[in-house]
């Protein structure tokens, strides 16, 4: 009878989980999001961006393309989706269109190249903006998935700023230190990032995604575990590219108009920054010193400790990170260091 009974009262446990897990997995409360109804130029832009692979081949033709797209490029604009059904609205969401929106980057990177070659950084300056611009849309309102996309194009134009930022005229300057400014302040935090792309899965897979995060013990967490570590990594290399640049344009505004260096970071607020920014990587102040005629401005790199300003190249850096070593420090001339 004892046995008859552990029996009994196994297979009513084992009933009572399965039938949890099974209302874990379907009855599942989901506040769906409102659809998105502000102005978007992200549609126009991927229309420009298949005329110009026509065209590009011809100068003449292509710059009214570049020019225009320089104007969208300047308007808001996001990847929408549809949550009452899932669904993308627009055949620009296909992996096509974001091979395209990728293709458009790279030909932003090359007129601004062959524009910053002839001696015309200024103008250049304008194209990598707009890199970032469009990759700040992909940013918005979509999916983890438009997301990496669009911190991918955004990087594009964070690499050429940094390779031409010296050379960049001091009234230029000054308008993109502020125009900088105002796309670090758009940029979504990695909160609001992760709780969407876990309210997208939970909406589009249903009961696969909730039993993956009812076997991890996520379902109440409101993260996506498939894709944090990949997500967070992004956001902490976007975060310190950014904060990077805004301080070395104000480093290099301060001493446009003073004819000499900071003695620190301090000095740059609030006329050229209004706050000191954090070292994403550490959430203290970015490292800076003198150097003779220049300045060395760094943060303390994914291993999270001050190496003393030990600067690699980009390969052996994301190496080490890869193999998760220590040593390295992270500039801005990693990205483009022999």
């Amino acid at each position: 009878m004892a046995h008859r009974g552990i029996g009994l009262v196994s297979g009513m446990a084992s009933a009572a989980l399965l039938g949890w897990i099974y209302w874990q997995m379907l009855d599942f409360t989901i506040a769906l999001p409102p659809d998105p109804t502000s102005p978007n130029s992200l549609p126009r832009v991927m229309q420009l961006g298949t005329e110009l692979q026509w065209k590009k081949a011809n100068p003449r033709q292509a710059q009214p393309i570049f020019d225009e797209l320089l104007v969208r490029l300047a308007e808001p604009g996001y990847v929408p989706i549809n949550y009452r059904s899932a669904q993308r609205e627009w055949a620009a969401y296909t992996p096509v269109d974001i091979q395209l929106a990728r293709q458009i980057a790279r030909d932003m990177k090359a007129e601004g190249e062959r524009l910053h070659a002839a001696g015309k950084s200024d103008e250049a300056a304008d194209y990598v903006l707009a890199t970032m611009q469009l990759g700040l849309m992909f940013q918005r309102e979509g999916s983890g998935v438009e997301w990496i996309v669009g911190i991918a194009i955004e990087s594009i134009g964070h690499d050429e700023l940094a390779r031409i930022r010296a050379t960049v005229g001091p009234s230029r300057r000054e308008a993109l230190a502020g125009q900088l400014g105002r796309l670090d302040s758009a940029a979504l935090p990695i909160d609001q990032v992760l709780d969407r792309c876990h309210q997208f899965a939970l909406i589009s897979e249903g009961w696969r995604y909730r039993f993956e995060l009812l076997l991890q013990q996520d379902l109440w967490q409101g993260t996506n575990p498939r894709f944090k570590e990949q997500l967070t990594s992004a956001w902490l290399r976007r975060q310190t590219l950014s904060r990077l640049l805004l301080v070395d344009l104000a480093i290099r505004r301060f001493h446009d108009e003073r004819g000499a260096w900071p003695d620190r970071l301090e000095q740059l607020v609030p006329t050229y920054l209004p706050a000191v920014p954090l070292d994403p990587n550490s959430e203290q102040p970015l490292i800076y010193r003198q150097t003779g005629s220049g300045f060395l401005l760094y943060s303390v790199g994914a291993d999270r400790h001050d190496d003393g300003g030990k600067l690699t190249n980009r390969t052996t850096y994301h190496n080490a990170g890869t193999r998760k070593v220590a040593g390295w420090d992270f500039d801005l001339d990693t990205l483009n260091r022999p």
